[in-house]
């Protein structure tokens, strides 16, 4: 079975440096590069998240690399809204083969102060053909300040042309996100992290009630790798959507999902 996964993380574990999620801020294209070379032997693609966008100030080695040892590929960039040349630096990323931009409510410290500027990056993002991931994962101690189903919600109000996926399809808050790809049908749901976390608990029958409930074709598989160990993350999505009646979708699921989000314009 090909396997694509939706959701790749390649910090740098630079010495001294033990946030993870910051090193990804400071990664270069070598740092990259090492991270995903052992992935090629077991995915035939993958969405890698990009946090430092001033890797496109010089030319990509990291993207000319990935499309070499890949099947098929994707990048996500998470976006600095607060950087006054934001719309250049997007320009030079689409230009080098970006596919996708992300927010994150709790890590970039969102507000609803922040929403006008998102909506334009947004905005520009759909004019250029650039889909739209959200993060979704609900935890640490500012999961109530920094609401992340309002900002969602926001976004998807003003975009209906490009896809918006929700990454960790809303862990705790996946059945809000439901109702919102209910209502929405640009509105994909990416299973990364939330799954195999919550397997064994009451969030594990809402998320097989939510992936039942919406159009499967939505479903996007994801591991959070290195955040989540890439064999516990596909070895508990395999044996959930066995158990939970998605057996025959589960091809479509782990890779035909994603190659034909990624194929559509």
């Amino acid at each position: 079975m090909k396997l694509f996964d939706f959701n790749i993380h390649l910090p740098a574990f630079k010495k001294g440096v033990k946030d993870l999620v910051y090193s990804e801020t400071i990664s270069t294209n070598s740092d990259l590069i090492n991270r995903c070379s052992f992935l090629s032997d077991t995915l035939s693609g993958g969405n890698f998240m990009i946090f430092n966008s001033n890797l496109f100030e010089e030319n990509n080695k990291f993207i000319e690399y990935t499309n070499s040892n890949f099947d098929i590929c994707s990048y996500t960039l998470l976006v600095n809204f607060r950087d006054k040349s934001i719309f250049k630096k997007l320009e030079k990323a689409i230009a080098s083969g970006i596919n996708f931009i992300k927010f994150h409510s709790y890590h970039q410290k969102i507000t609803p102060h922040d929403y006008n500027i998102i909506i334009k990056i947004c905005k520009f993002a759909e004019k250029n053909h650039i889909k739209i991931c959200l993060d979704g994962s609900y935890g640490s101690s500012k999961m109530l300040k920094y609401d992340i189903i309002d900002l969602i919600c926001t976004i998807s109000d003003e975009i209906t042309k490009a896809p918006i996926i929700v990454l960790h399809s809303g862990g705790i808050k996946c059945l809000e996100v439901m109702l919102l790809a209910l209502e929405k049908p640009n509105i994909f749901l990416e299973t990364s992290f939330t799954l195999p976390f919550y397997i064994g608990s009451s969030i594990e029958k809402d998320l097989a009630f939510v992936y039942n409930k919406i159009d499967s074709n939505k479903i996007l598989y994801g591991s959070d790798s290195p955040y989540v160990e890439f064999d516990d993350s596909f070895n508990k999505s395999y044996s959930f959507f066995k158990k939970w009646g998605l057996a025959d979708k589960i091809e479509d699921i782990f890779y035909n999902n994603s190659i034909k989000l990624l194929n559509e314009i």
